[in-house]
C-alpha cells in the first residue's frame, strides 16, 4: 500500500529476492520482491548527520542517532527532511521522515521491540495523463521537456505512518520464536486535471478536462507468529521454519468533481498552468466510492536440507486465504479464494565458486484488475521454474550468472480500450 516516494532513511539495506516468492511472502508474484530491512538500535552509541544539495534547488537534511539507553535498552531515532523543484514547470515536493525504534532485554533470551515512523509527502503540479502526441492535423507535437499540463494547484498528499511491536523469544542455541502485530494505515488527498485530445499545431487550443478532488485512507492490521530451529540430522545441521499470518485490510475512498467544467475546452492556457481551480460540488456516493474490506490468512512450512557438504536442498509450502467483500464505483467486489503454494529449490557446488542451481514455485497473487462491469478478476495462478549457473570471481567480489526463466499466468488481467 504505497503510493508517492517511500523514503529510504529508515532502511539499513533493500533486498531484491528474484522470481516467485510465494513461500516467503505468501502473494506470489514471477518477477521479484523487493524487502526493506529497516533499521535496528545498535549496542554502541552512533550518530551521523548530513546536507545536500542538488539540482532545481533540492534540498536535503538527515540525522541518525543510535545506542544504548541503559544496561538493557536501546534505542534509534531517524529524521529527514527535503524539498525541492523539478525539471518540469510548477512541479516541487516536500517530504518530512520521522523514525524511530526502542528494543528492551526483558530477560538474557527475551526481546521487546516497538517502532514507529512517519513518512509524509507533499507535491505541487502533478500532471494527470500525458502530454499530446499529436496536433489535431495529426503531426507530431514537440514540446519542451519542461513542459507540464498540471497548474500549481494540482496537489498530492500521501502521508504514510507504520508501526510494529515484536516479541522474541530464544529457546537456547537452535530454537526462537518470534511475534509480531503491524499497524500501516496510508492517507491520501489530491486535487488532479486531466487533459484528453489533440490541441490546435497553431493556438495550442482544443484539449477538453476534467477535474476531481480524490480522498482515500488505506488501513492494514497484520499478525505474524513463527518458530524457527536447527536441528541435526545424518550428521549435519538443518533447518526448519513454520507459521502463520494474518492480516486485515480496509480500503476506503471516494472522488468528487466540478460542475463546472466538465470536458469543456479551455482554450490555450494549459501549458502555462493558469486554469483557474474549480469548485468540487458533485459527488455521488454509490458510483464514485470504494469501500473494500480484504482478509488475508496463511499458514507455512519450509526446510533447508544439506544431505551433502555440497549439496542444499530448500522445501516449502504456503497456504492462502483470501477473502474480500465491499464496493467499488457501484461494483460489487466479492473474492473467496484459497490455494497452497508450493516452493522447491536445490543448489549444488561443483567446485569452490561455481553452483548449479534450479528452483519452482507456484504464482498466486491477488490483483487490482477488473472487468467491464468493474467487478474484479480475482487472482493470478500460475507456476514459475528457474534453473541456471552462478560462477564466483575475484574472492566473491563478482559474480556470473547464466540462467533460464518460465513462468506461466492464468487470469491475468490486460488493459481494453473501449
Amino acid at each position: 500500500l504505497t503510493q508517492g516516494h517511500d523514503d529510504t532513511a529508515m532502511y539499513e539495506k533493500v533486498e531484491v529476492i528474484k522470481g516467485a516468492s510465494g513461500l516467503i511472502t505468501g502473494l506470489a508474484n514471477p518477477s521479484a520482491t523487493i524487502n526493506f530491512v529497516r533499521k535496528r538500535p545498535t549496542d554502541e552509541f552512533q550518530a551521523s548527520a548530513k546536507a545536500s544539495y542538488g539540482s532545481w534547488n533540492t534540498r536535503r537534511v538527515d540525522a541518525d542517532i543510535s545506542g544504548p539507553i541503559n544496561d538493557r535498552v536501546r534505542g534509534r531515532l531517524v529524521v529527514a527532511k527535503e524539498k525541492g523543484d523539478s525539471y518540469l514547470d510548477r512541479y516541487s515536493t516536500d517530504r518530512d521522515v520521522f523514525y524511530g525504534i526502542v528494543s528492551a532485554d526483558l530477560t538474557d533470551s527475551t526481546e521487546l521491540t516497538f517502532s514507529h515512523s512517519v513518512n509524509d509527502h507533499h507535491s505541487d503540479g502533478n500532471s494527470s495523463g500525458a502530454l499530446p502526441l499529436f496536433y489535431s492535423d495529426g503531426t507530431l507535437t514537440d514540446y519542451d521537456e519542461s513542459t507540464n499540463t498540471a497548474p500549481s494547484w494540482a496537489q498530492q498528499d500521501v502521508k504514510q505512518t507504520r508501526s510494529f511491536i515484536e516479541l522474541e523469544q530464544r529457546i537456547g542455541d537452535d530454537l526462537a520464536i518470534k511475534a509480531m502485530y503491524t499497524q500501516n494505515k496510508q492517507e491520501k488527498q489530491w486535487n488532479s486535471l486531466y487533459l484528453a485530445g489533440n490541441p490546435d499545431p497553431i493556438t495550442e487550443s482544443g484539449l477538453t478536462a476534467q477535474a476531481s478532488d480524490y480522498k482515500a485512507q488505506d488501513k492494514e492490521k497484520i499478525f505474524d507468529l513463527y518458530v524457527s530451529g536447527k536441528f541435526e540430522l545424518a550428521g549435519r545441521e538443518q533447518e526448519v521454519v513454520a507459521g502463520i499470518n494474518v492480516a486485515d485490510i480496509q480500503l476506503t475512498g471516494r472522488s468528487v468533481y466540478s460542475s463546472t467544467w466538465n470536458y469543456d475546452p479551455i482554450g490555450g492556457n494549459w501549458s502555462a498552468g493558469l486554469t483557474p481551480k474549480p469548485v468540487f460540488d458533485v459527488y455521488d456516493a454509490s458510483q464514485q466510492s470504494t469501500d473494500i474490506d480484504q482478509e488475508q490468512d496463511s499458514a507455512y512450512f519450509s526446510t533447508r536440507l544439506r544431505p551433502t557438504d555440497r549439496l542444499s536442498v530448500l522445501l516449502g509450502a504456503r497456504t492462502v486465504k483470501i477473502e474480500q467483500d465491499g464496493v467499488s464505483y457501484g461494483a460489487p467486489q466479492k473474492v473467496s479464494d484459497t490455494e497452497t503454494v508450493p516452493y522447491a529449490g536445490l543448489t549444488y557446488e561443483v567446485i569452490d565458486g561455481t553452483m548449479l542451481y534450479g528452483s519452482y514455485s507456484e504464482v498466486f497473487k491477488a490483483q487490482t484488475w477488473v472487468d467491464a462491469s468493474l467487478a474484479p478478476l480475482g487472482p493470478v495462478k500460475g507456476e514459475s521454474r528457474e534453473f541456471g549457473i552462478k560462477q564466483e570471481f575475484n574472492d566473491g567480489n563478482a559474480v556470473l550468472t547464466l540462467a533460464r526463466f518460465e513462468s506461466e499466468q492464468e487470469n491475468f488481467g490486460e488493459y481494453v480500450t473501449r
